[in-house]
């Protein structure tokens, strides 16, 4: 199980190489997350509303979340 954000989490994307994961969540943020560990590797931030998807790259060195802030921000 994978604790640590403070609100509801509206959306999960797996790393293409299967060992992290990337959540959304309505806390404004998005967590990286070490699938082996269960560990959270880090938060970004920089959303102001409800974060409702994610997707990451196909080469998975990025990611790209949409808010209810209207914006779409790359990582």
């Amino acid at each position: 199980t994978l604790t640590g954000h403070s609100a509801r989490v509206r959306a999960v994307a797996i790393t293409p190489d299967g060992t992290g994961a990337v959540s959304a969540s309505y806390d404004n943020t998005l967590k990286l997350w070490d699938l082996a560990t269960g560990s959270e590797r880090a938060t970004l931030t920089g959303h102001s509303d409800l974060v409702m998807a994610v997707a990451i790259t196909p080469d998975g060195t990025g990611a790209v979340s949409a808010s209810d802030d209207n914006t779409l921000k790359l990582w």
